[in-house]
């Protein structure tokens, strides 16, 4: 079967399509993304559209950033409702033994189930898992569980340890993307932000280097309290301070 993701035939033309996500479609003015290929070849058409999906998606990403997360806030507002629902099924009717009536809260999962498909068969499909997984209240952000920690514990900290803290994180995420959950930061995620970032890009000396980690790993600390993670992957992942440059990307 031929491979036409992201593209539509119209005449003889092939057209590069990428469907906006539904809460960005308003600002954008768009339900989709649109250009023609300007050849009749699908194997020309398959070569072309990789510039150009990437170039669609980077304006959607931007344009979802400029709102402020709109996909999150309102995955977060299901969330509140999907929460707040009973799980509560009513009895059923007497008269229909194939009655079998929803919970208030498996009505509104199927809502948020309909809504995710929309996103994905927009061709967003990992931005149509994220919301699924924040709506139904399984998916946590490192950004809101980061907000919670210091709203909770911000009062045992000194003002300058609280800066210190959210700068680590806000670090953190603006290599991971803002969107990031915690059940998507692993051993090997954490190993690569700061092998990659910090310590072959940043420019930051391996004590800076050690103080970032010590912040994150503060915050999974209470994550792992609060059952949000299971285990703290920022111990053990400290640098060497004093060696030479290929020496301090080594784990200790």
């Amino acid at each position: 079967m031929a491979d036409t993701k992201y593209l539509e035939r119209r005449g003889n033309r092939w057209h590069c399509v990428v469907y906006v996500p539904k809460p960005l479609r308003a600002s954008l003015g768009k339900k989709k993304l649109s250009i023609s290929l300007r050849t009749e070849s699908l194997r020309v058409a398959q070569d072309r559209r990789h510039a150009i999906v990437h170039e669609f998606k980077q304006r959607i990403h931007t344009e979802r950033q400029r709102q402020n997360g709109g996909l999150i806030g309102e995955a977060i507002k299901w969330r509140e409702d999907y929460l707040k629902a009973s799980n509560q099924r009513p009895p059923p009717d007497t008269n229909d033994p194939r009655d079998e009536r929803q919970s208030d809260r498996e009505i509104i999962k199927d809502m948020i189930s309909d809504e995710a498909h929309q996103l994905a068969d927009g061709g967003d499909e990992e931005d149509a898992s994220l919301f699924f997984e924040i709506a139904t209240g399984h998916g946590t952000l490192v950004s809101d569980a980061r907000d919670r920690w210091l709203r909770e514990e911000g009062e045992n900290y000194r003002e300058q340890t609280v800066r210190q803290h959210r700068r680590a994180f806000e670090v953190f995420l603006k290599w991971a993307g803002p969107m990031t959950l915690t059940s998507t930061v692993d051993r090997k995620k954490a190993g690569e932000f700061i092998l990659q970032h910090l310590v072959e890009t940043s420019g930051l000396k391996p004590k800076t280097i050690n103080r970032y980690i010590s912040h994150l790993s503060s915050g999974w600390e209470w994550m792992i309290r609060r059952g949000l993670v299971e285990d703290n992957v920022w111990l053990r992942q400290s640098v060497r301070v004093g060696k030479s440059t290929d020496e301090r990307g080594a784990m200790t």
